[in-house]
C-alpha cells in the first residue's frame, strides 16, 4: 500500500525542546508498547543515551540498550545477527518497540534489524546528524553493506515516528554537519530550483546553524522526499531520482573502504561526476556544473575525483542496484530542479566525463 504525503509527514515530529516531547508522543500510541530496545553507538549513547532512556522509561517502558560499532562498520549481516540475538535475550517481541539513536548508519542498521525481527517490529528513529534527519531516517529504506557493495541488502520498513530536534546538531562536528548538507543540496537539484537558490542565499545562516533556518531546510528537504516517495514507495521508478550522485558515491565509498569519505562527501563528489556525465550527454552545460560545484564548496564539501582507478569505479558501479545486466543506469541532471534517468550509459562516456573532471580538478589546484 502506498503512503500518502500526509501519512509520511505525520511520522515526522520536529521538536524545539530537545527530547521533552518524546514520552508524550509515545503515550499517545495505541496499542502501548511493553518494552523497548535502544540501539546506538558508544559515542552517541554517551551524549544522549541517559536522557532518551529516561524519557522512554517515563512511558512505562523497560529499556534495553544495545551498543553497536560506529559509522558504516556497523552495517553488516554479522552485526544485524548480534542485534537479533540481543533482542531475543531482552525479551523484545511484537508488542515491543525498537528505537535508533544516532546517524545514518545507525538508522539504516536499526531499520533493517526491526524489519526482519519477528517479520517486523515497530521502529522509531531519533536522528542525531543532519544527514540522518534528511535522508537515512526518513522514507523507510533500510540497508546493510556487503564486502563489495553498499546498501545492496535492505528492506522498506517505515518508522512509526522520526523525532527530529535540531538541538543535537549543536554537538555535531563541522565535517559531519556539512556532509548532511550534500543530501539537502541533492534534493534541491533533483526537485526544487527555488530551494537551490534559497540554499545559496542562506549559506551564512546555515553555517552558523541558525535554528530557524535549519528547521526550514530540514522540513523542505523531507517534504521533497515525501512527495517523491508517495508516488513510488517501492523504488521502482521515480524514487531513483533521490539517488542522484549515489551510483558514483556508493562506488567511491566501497573502493575507499568506507574510511576516507563520509557518505555526504562521497555524494558531493558523485553529484559532480553525474553533472560532468550530463555534459557529455548534452543534458546540461558547464555552467550547471559550476553552479552545483560552487554550492557544495560553500559548505566545505569535496568535489575533486579521488585517487582511485576509474576503471575499477566503473566495475563497482555495474553492481549498483539501478544497474541491469551490468548496464549502468544513472540519474543525471537536466537543469536545476530536474533530473532524468539515463539507461545503459556507455562505459567510455563515463570515463571521458571523469577525465574531463580530473582536468578541471587539476586546473583548480594550480
Amino acid at each position: 500500500m502506498k503512503i500518502s504525503l500526509e501519512q509520511f509527514r505525520s511520522s515526522l515530529y520536529f521538536s524545539d525542546r530537545k527530547f521533552d516531547q518524546l514520552n508524550i508522543l509515545l503515550n499517545q500510541f495505541q496499542p502501548r508498547y511493553n518494552r523497548c530496545a535502544l540501539i546506538a553507538d558508544p559515542v552517541v549513547y554517551k551524549l544522549y543515551g541517559d536522557e532518551v532512556t529516561k524519557k522512554l522509561a517515563s512511558s512505562d517502558l523497560e529499556v534495553f540498550p544495545i551498543i553497536i560499532p560506529q559509522s558504516e562498520s556497523c552495517k553488516t549481516i554479522e552485526q544485524a545477527c548480534k542485534c537479533w540475538e540481543q533482542l531475543l535475550s531482552c525479551g523484545i517481541d511484537r508488542n515491543s518497540l525498537i528505537v535508533s539513536l544516532g546517524g545514518g548508519a545507525t538508522s539504516d542498521l536499526t531499520g533493517f534489524v526491526a524489519s526482519c525481527y519477528m517479520r517486523g517490529v515497530d521502529v522509531i528513529h531519533i536522528p542525531t546528524t543532519l544527514l540522518a534527519m534528511v535522508d537515512a531516517a526518513v522514507g523507510g529504506k533500510t540497508g546493510i553493506n556487503t564486502k563489495d557493495t553498499k546498501n545492496l541488502i535492505g528492506t522498506i520498513h517505515h518508522p512509526r515516528l522520526v523525532y527530529i530536534t535540531d538541538h543535537v546538531l549543536n554537538s555535531l562536528p563541522d565535517r559531519e554537519f556539512y556532509a548532511g548538507m550534500a543530501e539537502i543540496i541533492k534534493c534541491a537539484v533533483v526537485a526544487d530550483a527555488s530551494f537551490f537558490e534559497e540554499l545559496n542565499n542562506s549559506t551564512k545562516q546555515i553555517i552558523s546553524r541558525d535554528p530557524h533556518i535549519l528547521q526550514d531546510i530540514i522540513y523542505k528537504t523531507c517534504a521533497i522526499k515525501a512527495d517523491i516517495v508517495k508516488r513510488d514507495e517501492k523504488d521502482k521508478n521515480i524514487r531513483a531520482y533521490l539517488n542522484y550522485g549515489h551510483t558514483f558515491a556508493h562506488a567511491i565509498e566501497t573502493l575507499t573502504k568506507y574510511n576516507t569519505f563520509l557518505h555526504g562527501e562521497a555524494v558531493s563528489i558523485g553529484m559532480s561526476c553525474a553533472a560532468h556525465t550530463g555534459v557529455k550527454l548534452n543534458t546540461v552545460d558547464k555552467y550547471f556544473v559550476e553552479r552545483q560545484d560552487e554550492l557544495c564548496k560553500k559548505f566545505s564539501l569535496p568535489i575533486a575525483f579521488p585517487e582511485i582507478d576509474a576503471n575499477m569505479l566503473i566495475e563497482t558501479m555495474k553492481r549498483d542496484k539501478k544497474s541491469v545486466s551490468k548496464k549502468i543506469n544513472l540519474i543525471i541532471p537536466q537543469k536545476i530542479g530536474k533530473v532524468i534517468r539515463a539507461e545503459d550509459v556507455k562505459q567510455q562516456l563515463i570515463l571521458d566525463a571523469i577525465n574531463d573532471k580530473k582536468l578541471e580538478d587539476a586546473g583548480e589546484r594550480t
